[in-house]
C-alpha cells in the first residue's frame, strides 16, 4: 500500500499539499503551498509506473513550458507560469502558477448550459490563445474544455491556455520556418469528442485541426452536446472521423448564429500549411458580441458571485 506524501521537494524548494485538486489521465493535480513563502501553487505529477505508458508526457510538457516563455510575453498572452521541474524515484513532478476552475467544470456546474454573450466572449479569448501558441511554432494537438482555464481570484475573468503534453511543432526548424510535410497513418492524439476529422483519421495534425477542435468547443459550449456524442463509446477514431466528415456545418449550428459556422468552414477548407485568419475570426466575433447589444460587464456564468452560489 502506497504512503500518502504530505510535503513534497522540487528544486531544493519545500512544499506542503495542501488537497488534491483532480486527475488528469495519469496525471494527479494538487494544490500546494510553498514552505517558505506561504505562496499557493499546483503541483502537477507523473506517477513513475506512469511514464512508461505516457512516454514522458510530462517532461515534454515542461520542455514546451520552457519554449513558450522564452518570449517574455506568455503569462500575459494566458499561458501559466511554470516554478519547477524535478525527476525523482516518485516520477516527475511540475510545480505550476495556482488557476480557477476550467471550462468544463464550470459549465458542468451551470447545468451544461452557457449564454450566447459568454460563449462569444471565450471565442475571442480563445482565438487570441490559439493564435498566440500557433506564433510560436507550436500546435496543441488536446483542445477541450477541460484545458481552457480561468485564472484565480482578481483574474476570473482571464483565460489560461493548459496542457501541453502532446504539444508539438508544426515547423521542420524555427530557423527557415518550413512547414511540416503532410503525412498519413501517423496515429491519433487527441480528446476524440473535439478532434478534427483528420486528426481522428490518423493524417498528420496542422493549425487547422486546432481551429476545427476550437470550433467544436465552442458550438458544444452554446448547445450542450454534439451530434456524435452518443457513439464516442461505440466508434473507433476512423468511424468518427466519417461522422463529423458526413455532418453538414449548418447542420451543425442550427439556429445558432451563423458567425459559428464562419469559424468552423473557415477550419475546414484550410489546406495543410496555411494560417488560419486569426484577425478576421476575432473580428467577427467582436461584431457578434456588438451586434448582439452585449456590453463587457461582469456577467459571465464563471463569475465568482455565481459560482458560490450553485
Amino acid at each position: 500500500m502506497e504512503t500518502e506524501l504530505k510535503s513534497i521537494v522540487v528544486e531544493g524548494k519545500h512544499y506542503e499539499i495542501i488537497k488534491e485538486l483532480s486527475y488528469k489521465g495519469c496525471h494527479p493535480i494538487k494544490k500546494v503551498r510553498n514552505c517558505e513563502n506561504n505562496e499557493i501553487f499546483v503541483c502537477k505529477s507523473e506517477p513513475k509506473k506512469s511514464i512508461i505508458r505516457s512516454q514522458f508526457q510530462l517532461k515534454n510538457e515542461y520542455e514546451i513550458y520552457k519554449y513558450i516563455h522564452k518570449d517574455g510575453k506568455a503569462n500575459q498572452n494566458g499561458i501559466p507560469l511554470i516554478f519547477g521541474f524535478e525527476s525523482n524515484e516518485i516520477g516527475d513532478i511540475m510545480i505550476m502558477q495556482e488557476l480557477g476552475l476550467s471550462i468544463k467544470k464550470v459549465f458542468e456546474m451551470s447545468k451544461h448550459k452557457f449564454s450566447l454573450k459568454s460563449v462569444v466572449k471565450l471565442a475571442i479569448q480563445m482565438i487570441s490563445l490559439l493564435e498566440y501558441v500557433h506564433s510560436l511554432g507550436l500546435i496543441h494537438r488536446d483542445l477541450s474544455p477541460d484545458n481552457f482555464v480561468f485564472g484565480a481570484n482578481e483574474e476570473w475573468n482571464k483565460l489560461y491556455l493548459i496542457d501541453f503534453g502532446l504539444s508539438h511543432s508544426y515547423l521542420k526548424d524555427n530557423v527557415s520556418g518550413e512547414h511540416i510535410p503532410f503525412k498519413e497513418g501517423v496515429g491519433f492524439c487527441g480528446t476524440p469528442r473535439f478532434a478534427g476529422k483528420w486528426s481522428l483519421a490518423g493524417l498528420e495534425q496542422c493549425r487547422r485541426e486546432d481551429l476545427e477542435s476550437l470550433s467544436y468547443i465552442l458550438i458544444y459550449l452554446l448547445k450542450g452536446a454534439l451530434p456524435w456524442d452518443e457513439k464516442l463509446q461505440s466508434c473507433d477514431f476512423y468511424d468518427l472521423a466519417c461522422i463529423k466528415g458526413h455532418t453538414k456545418s449548418n447542420e451543425l449550428i442550427g439556429e445558432s448564429p451563423k458567425e459559428f459556422q464562419t469559424l468552423l468552414e473557415h477550419s475546414l477548407n484550410l489546406c495543410f500549411k496555411v494560417k488560419p485568419d486569426y484577425n478576421y475570426l476575432k473580428t467577427l466575433f467582436h461584431e457578434l458580441f456588438l451586434k448582439c447589444g452585449f456590453i463587457e460587464d461582469d456577467d459571465y456564468e464563471w463569475n465568482p458571485k455565481y459560482i458560490n452560489e450553485i
